[in-house]
């Protein structure tokens, strides 16, 4: 028996996060650690997703100790977008709790990196109790709130992403330049050349998109200005990656990162444009009609914007999910965009989820 809650109590340590290691490649404890962050990241970005139904809404709604009295305006604080607000609330302060823990931690001689790579049980029941205790807040403005700190936590992260997205495409062009170069098959070269084609053909493709359904009407100045800036900055991007002078400084620079750069743009651009609240600029625009009564008792209609999950939100997610897998695999190496991944990745993330 004492064997057998000796082998249990491992798992609660630093081997909970190589139990997979018979089925999967083998890997560092430091990266195995932070696939299995990535795990507990991915979970609450499920669950955040289902809290988003009406139907976990309604049975949240009856439970007394969250909704006493059965208070609309008390229930709507903690479900739905309320619900997902405290999730990402408990996980950012972890994190950011943790992060503070671990600062100057470099290599796993520190006795805190035991911390780190272990005691997931009790990892695991700390942020269930700061999720349990965030559903209990309350105060209105709380959301008020970390919806600002979620606006910056966007911010960040978009700078997050588009810096690994530059890593992506330089070690790309990199590795097949040095492999054409050393052995001159032509298809690295024919690859380069045809991937940069068709980040480009997305991008042409989206501005005459863009201009023809969300800004074409005559109010439609906010989408004129977006597009138009937007593709001022991909120009500009391309021309001063093959500049000579930034040639002599960065040799494997060229197209394909600014291709890469200007279809992620692309991106940014098409999820501001399908959340424009007026439907004569934003034709993916989809509306509930409900009616209510005033304060005169006349019966009014009240169009609000359909919330609910769609392509613009599924894409999101997936390069939301694609961009945690790679910090989470390049922060093993040494580098200074690794440097920079470890320290803000984990945290800044659940700010974004809060802000989509």
């Amino acid at each position: 028996m004492g064997c057998l809650l000796s082998c249990v109590a491992c798992c609660f340590c630093d081997a909970a996060a190589s139990l997979c290691c018979k089925c999967l490649p083998s890997c560092r404890n430091s990266t195995s650690t932070r696939l299995f962050y990535v795990a507990i990241f991915l979970t609450v970005l499920i669950f955040s997703c289902i809290c988003l139904s009406s139907d976990i809404e309604t049975m949240l709604k009856k439970i007394p100790s969250l909704c006493p009295g059965g208070d609309d305006d008390l229930c709507s604080l903690i479900t739905g977008y309320g619900a997902v607000y405290r999730m990402c609330f408990s996980l950012s302060l972890f994190f950011f709790v943790f992060s503070i823990l671990m600062i100057k931690v470099q290599t796993s001689a520190d006795f805190r990196a035991a911390l780190h790579n272990g005691f997931w049980f009790f990892k695991i029941i700390a942020i269930i109790g700061i999720m349990v205790g965030a559903f209990f807040i309350r105060d209105p403005q709380f959301l008020y709130v970390w919806r600002i700190f979620g606006l910056i936590g966007a911010l960040l992260f978009t700078f997050l992403q588009l810096t690994l997205l530059v890593d992506f495409a330089h070690s790309w062009n990199e590795k097949w330049c040095s492999g054409y170069e050393e052995t001159g098959n032509r298809a690295y070269c024919c690859g380069l050349i045809s991937f940069t084609a068709i980040f480009y053909a997305v991008t042409i493709a989206a501005i005459s998109c863009f201009y023809v359904f969300f800004a074409f009407g005559p109010t439609c100045h906010f989408g004129k200005m977006l597009v138009s800036i937007n593709l001022f900055l991909c120009v500009i991007f391309s021309i001063v990656s093959i500049l000579p002078a930034v040639q002599e400084k960065l040799p494997s620079s060229g197209l394909l990162q600014s291709s890469c750069i200007s279809a992620y743009i692309m991106y940014l651009t098409w999820s501001a444009l399908v959340n424009i609240p007026d439907i004569k600029c934003n034709p993916t625009l989809r509306t509930i009609n409900t009616t209510t009564t005033d304060e005169n008792g006349k019966t009014i209609e009240v169009v609000t914007a359909d919330l609910n999950f769609n392509w613009q939100t599924g894409v999101s997610l997936t390069i939301l999910f694609c961009s945690v897998v790679y910090a989470c695999i390049r922060t093993s190496s040494h580098s200074a965009v690794g440097l920079l991944m470890i320290s803000v990745s984990l945290f800044v993330m659940p700010l974004f989820l809060c802000y989509w």
